[in-house]
């Protein structure tokens, strides 16, 4: 995954044959979600959630249905939107990092770690962001 994190920021493509063409940044995001272990949501520069996994929805007290396609906003867990907002503020201002946060769910301590991912050098495709326990969290 971090492979294809880091060829895909770079701008590298899997295709040799030099043809530039539409890339669907949304299909990438949802193919993204889906390989993450761990509950995992892809947001739009705009804040729209371009995809999220069943475990993401999970936390969030959502079904996914409700919230693909709607602002991040109406996440029904507060806590989860704040901290879901303030991760992208701090993405924004500095795309090139990997930035986290803590959030208790249910009495386990976790990080939510997120990352811009983007084509070109001044806008970002989308967000991709995970929830994963802190070290010695299960």
């Amino acid at each position: 995954i971090n492979s294809l994190l880091t060829r895909y920021i770079s701008g590298q493509s899997g295709s040799t044959s030099g043809v530039s063409g539409f890339v669907n940044k949304d299909a990438q995001a949802e193919n993204l979600v889906q390989v993450m272990g761990y509950p995992c949501v892809a947001l739009a520069a705009d804040g729209r959630i371009i995809s999220c996994n069943a475990a993401f929805a999970q936390v969030a007290h959502a079904d996914e249905s409700q919230l693909i396609g709607k602002n991040y906003s109406t996440i029904p867990d507060a806590a989860l939107q704040q901290n879901l907002d303030g991760l992208v503020k701090r993405t924004k201002e500095n795309q090139q990092m990997i930035h986290t946060d803590q959030l208790e769910f249910s009495g386990h301590l976790c990080i939510l770690s997120c990352q811009a991912l983007s084509s070109s050098a001044q806008d970002v495709d989308f967000y991709l962001i995970t929830i994963a326990p802190s070290e010695g969290g299960s």
